[in-house]
């Protein structure tokens, strides 16, 4: 693992930045459509662990990834 260079933001390079891709990569890889309450509980559940960085879904066609059906709503309920 490499350290950030010093000029990468305003992180001190003993920083580590956690980014939570999940409910994003983790459901769009699968068949199955989680319910958008469960979403958002899961998204909750995150952000209350101390998470900051979470990506909640891909702007695609629903019939490309169904599972992304829902994101406008995930996406308001994350803000």
């Amino acid at each position: 693992m490499n350290a950030l260079p010093a000029s990468h933001g305003h992180r001190p390079l003993n920083a580590v930045l956690i980014s939570e891709v999940g409910p994003r990569d983790g459901l769009q890889s699968v068949k199955a459509t989680m319910p958008t309450a469960h979403k958002l509980l899961w998204i909750d559940a995150l952000v209350a662990a101390g998470l900051r960085e979470i990506e909640v879904g891909s702007f695609v066609p629903a019939r490309l990834l169904p599972q992304m059906a829902d994101v406008a709503e995930v996406v308001r309920h994350a803000l």
